[in-house]
């Protein structure tokens, strides 16, 4: 249900559909990794909603990253090669593409819905909007946009899927973070399109 479209909120104060709103979405918020918490409330407005329909597309490779994602209900395969992996936001996997908010990134695989799916979006531009407002959270933003861009460039390969915090033992269907220089791949032969970072 779109907030627009609940006549009930408009009678609402502004202080207080501020409130509502970063109740909803605190718990996505709390998973974004840099932890600005004295910023989630000014990040709230940031975010948007959306329901997409199964089979729809969220993103495809070659694309320019210009959002993050966090599914909140539904399900979605992520494919890249011949590589498919689905999972729900019962996993718990976070944020998706957060590494568009910390660096240039173009997609290197297709995101697409196996049911009707509801996610969180961060979109960049009003991110950084919201960040530059205070010099302290802007530099606690910078301080862990080098570390997050550090850790992505000691792997050799990272998909669109990849965090920081991902761990290899969560689920044998996700991506697997691939060390550099690894003794055998992790990744099928044809991951070409894919190109490690350096």
């Amino acid at each position: 249900v779109l907030e627009s479209s609940v006549q009930l909120l408009e009678l609402l104060s502004t202080p207080l559909r501020r409130e509502l709103r970063y109740a909803r979405y605190e718990s996505c918020l709390k998973e974004l990794g840099f932890g600005a918490t004295q910023l989630t409330q000014q990040l709230s407005l940031q975010l948007h909603s959306k329901t997409l329909a199964a089979a729809d597309t969220v993103f495809e490779a070659g694309s320019v990253a210009e959002e993050a994602y966090f599914l909140s209900e539904g399900s979605l395969t992520y494919t890249w090669g011949e590589k498919k992996v689905s999972f729900s936001e019962k996993d718990k996997f976070g944020w998706l593409v957060e590494m568009c908010i910390w660096t240039p990134w173009v997609h290197v695989g297709e995101l697409s819905t196996r049911t009707t799916s509801n996610v969180e979006v961060m979109q960049i531009e009003p991110f950084f909007e919201c960040i530059c407002r205070s010099l302290d959270v802007l530099q606690l933003a910078r301080s862990y946009a080098e570390d997050f861009v550090a850790n992505m460039n000691s792997y050799a390969a990272v998909t669109d899927l990849w965090h920081p915090d991902q761990e290899i033992e969560r689920s044998e269907s996700l991506p697997p973070k691939v060390p550099k220089n690894p003794k055998r791949s992790l990744f099928p032969k044809d991951f070409g399109s894919v190109v490690p970072l350096q």
